[in-house]
């Protein structure tokens, strides 16, 4: 399947249906293996072009929301049409990161922007939102204490739960063993968190 970056960038896929065929293939292939769960779409923004994780791994659809946000909705429905629930990540936005989140915390305090916030609030508004995961980035907006990333911090929850989100599904973190909250936090210190 091709990536997000290139399915975003392709005309043929500026009609919500084409997307949504393209991935009815996918959700058909996952769910005749047997998943019910597809930790995806990337909503992320791809704001900062060096971005060594969304930019560079071709993760993103895009850096128009709109835009990030009919291919996720395309993504989602079709995934649904399987029977196949989804994950939007990496709340609160890891498009903008300097840091790949793999290697080390992100730290998005200076170059987040509230359009990352964008795709989510459109999708819960459309009633797509299944799961959402929380990354392992940095910013005092969405963190209880110092340098403690999104995805061990109620803050974030509480911020998708309020009135700018609304979201009352179900919320994730990505993978514990990420050096992102690895380095700093013990394991049994990021199970509880």
């Amino acid at each position: 399947y091709p990536s997000a970056q290139s399915v975003g960038k392709n005309p043929s896929f500026a009609e919500p249906e084409a997307a949504r065929a393209l991935y009815a293939d996918l959700a058909k292939e996952l769910a005749e293996a047997g998943f019910n769960f597809n930790l995806g779409p990337v909503v992320d923004l791809e704001l900062n072009p060096d971005n060594p994780v969304i930019a560079a791994r071709k993760r993103s659809f895009g850096a128009d929301a709109r835009t990030v946000t009919m291919l996720a909705r395309a993504f989602i429905l079709a995934h649904r049409e399987a029977n196949i629930a989804t994950v939007a990540k990496h709340f609160p936005g890891h498009g903008s990161s300097k840091v790949d989140s793999h290697k080390g915390l992100a730290d998005v305090t200076e170059t987040w922007r509230n359009v990352e916030l964008e795709p989510y609030r459109l999708l819960v508004k459309d009633g797509l939102l299944d799961a959402v995961m929380l990354g392992h980035l940095y910013h005092p907006g969405f963190s209880d204490a110092d340098k403690l990333p999104a995805s061990l911090s109620a803050k974030a929850v509480r911020f998708l739960r309020g009135r700018k989100i609304c979201f009352d599904g179900v919320v994730v973190s990505d993978d514990l063993e990420m050096l992102g909250v690895a380095e700093d936090y013990s394991l049994d210190e990021r199970l509880v968190k």
